[in-house]
């Protein structure tokens, strides 16, 4: 809460462009944007959207007045809406917003300061609420199947739905069964791809950086994608292109919440956001098991995943390639585990095919195109904020 800025702001006795219109029915959202908006935030020695403390306390005293200055400059410390950035020898301070202290990590509108002790976070309530109000979002903002992801950005609604995924910062991962973990991984995984694409962007090829470093914090922890997949997902299997498991620091706390097995089919339910992944589809707990058997059973028999040409070879899609070790140890592995996935016609040339032992499989490309209606490439030197991040 912030009883004088919200009283000072909203005063008929402000200037109209010293006002706060209250547009989203909450103080933080609404006194955040107003300070992205109003605040002179400038570079300094490379370090990206500062202001010094003695322009910030100018600032809020034109607001509020000088007498309150002070207290609703704490407000805004308290609820760590504004934040240290760094300081120079002469103790000049610089700030900077929040919600500019870590553009990598997609839900750090805010700090979350909920008190868990009165509040019993449901993880997947959570994330299908998250969902459905994302879905409802993007339906705004999609034409002939095209979605405007930078028109969206600046959307009220946007924003507000931005601060509520911060709420995830106080879910546990540790308290969660693996059936729960499994279901919630893989929403979460859904949610954040359409997040990063409306606040940073596209993946660009190579694809590494965007998958590698744009992070979400749940339960005080932070996850990239390829964290998120290989590391609880995949039960902290070697990712692509690397030698060693993500999580390989014994010290690291993110092993604690790793799957114990790896289901493959979690391959047909996680979408990256390019055209060759499968669709986005909800997920529960109590039937995680079947919704998987169902979503697998559809992408196989799309041929634009699985086609069997003749009786020697089987054309897959580039996620076999990729995660084949999840599938089977060698193609005869692979096509037994893809067999189990298929029905009627196909199953049995399948399983001609497996019965002749004469076979290969061949790798389909593998489409990087996504649905926004203006491409927006992710670019990951544009979100470093300090001179000192690698």
């Amino acid at each position: 809460t912030f009883p004088i800025l919200v009283a000072a702001l909203s005063s008929s006795n402000n200037n109209e462009d010293d006002k706060i219109v209250l547009v989203s029915n909450n103080p933080y959202v609404d006194i955040a944007l107003a300070l992205e908006r109003r605040l002179e935030l400038s570079t300094v020695d490379g370090h990206k959207k500062v202001i010094c403390q003695t322009d910030l306390e100018q600032f809020v005293s034109s607001l509020v007045g000088t007498n309150q200055a002070q207290s609703a400059t704490e407000e805004l410390l308290t609820a760590d809406m504004i934040v240290p950035a760094f300081s120079f020898k002469n103790n000049t301070k610089y700030y900077r917003l929040y919600q500019h202290s870590q553009p990598l990590v997609l839900n750090s509108f805010r700090k979350w300061q909920e008190d868990s002790m009165t509040r019993d976070v449901n993880p997947m309530e959570l994330v299908h609420q998250l969902k459905f109000r994302l879905d409802n979002l993007i339906s705004k903002y999609t034409d002939n199947g095209l979605v405007d992801y930078i028109s969206l950005a600046t959307d009220v609604e946007f924003v507000a739905w931005d601060e509520s995924s911060c709420e995830l910062q106080d879910v546990s991962l540790l308290t969660m069964n693996e059936p729960t973990r499994l279901a919630f991984g893989i929403m979460w995984y859904n949610i954040m791809i359409k997040h990063a694409f409306i606040k940073i962007g596209t993946p660009n090829v190579p694809v590494g950086p965007f998958f590698e470093h744009v992070q979400y914090n749940v339960g005080g922890m932070l996850f990239s994608f390829s964290d998120l997949e290989n590391g609880i997902l995949r039960g902290n299997r070697i990712p692509p292109g690397h030698e060693n498991p993500l999580f390989s620091d014994k010290d690291d706390d993110r092993r604690n919440v790793c799957l114990s097995q790896v289901d493959p089919r979690i391959h047909f339910a996680l979408n990256c956001g390019a055209s060759s992944c499968p669709p986005i589809k909800t997920y529960t707990a109590e039937a995680i098991d079947e919704e998987l058997r169902i979503v697998a059973m559809a992408f196989a028999e799309d041929k634009n995943n699985v086609r069997l040409d003749g009786n020697t070879i089987i054309y897959l899609n580039q996620i076999f390639n990729w995660y084949g070790k999840d599938f089977g140890n060698n193609p005869t592995e692979v096509a037994n585990t893809l067999l189990s996935y298929l029905r009627g016609q196909k199953r049995q040339q399948l399983e001609r095919m497996l019965d002749d032992g004469i076979f290969q499989l061949e790798f389909m490309p593998y489409d990087w195109s996504t649905d926004a209606k203006i491409p927006r490439p992710f670019v990951l030197e544009h979100f470093k904020m300090d001179p000192s991040e690698e």
